[in-house]
């Protein structure tokens, strides 16, 4: 649990971080732009992740009850794995349809490369 709340916490320093530098550097009109790729990045990462958490709350909960401490870190490591492997399959998705969401979106594909950039931080919503 000591792991967990370390990576959310240190996650959340690094967004706050990283949304002074952007504000400060982009401007309003070119943060709109930014705040709705990053949006795509939200809903892309819910679509990675699955309910997995929800998983593992229910197994491991239901494993630590029975003793299997075993199984626990068996779950664990295969919950890491999947949310791994699903979410870099959504940045290479996110990543191909790039200029597709920016001609919707922005109605220019010259706006992929915002949408490609925020791709990465699929994972990290994750």
């Amino acid at each position: 649990a000591s792991y967990v709340f370390f990576a959310k916490a240190l996650t959340f320093a690094l967004v706050g971080v990283a949304f002074i530098l952007v504000t400060r550097i982009l401007g309003p009109a070119q943060y709109g732009i930014y705040t709705l790729a990053v949006a795509f990045a939200g809903i892309f990462g819910s679509i990675g992740y699955m309910g997995v958490g929800l998983a593992l709350n229910k197994f491991i909960a239901q494993y630590k009850e029975a003793g299997r401490k075993e199984d626990i870190n068996r779950t664990v490591s295969s919950a890491l794995a999947l949310i791994i492997v699903s979410g870099l399959v959504v940045v290479a998705v996110f990543l191909v349809i790039s200029g597709q969401i920016a001609q919707y979106v922005f109605h220019t594909q010259n706006m992929g490369y915002v949408i490609e950039a925020v791709s990465f931080w699929v994972i990290g919503s994750m």
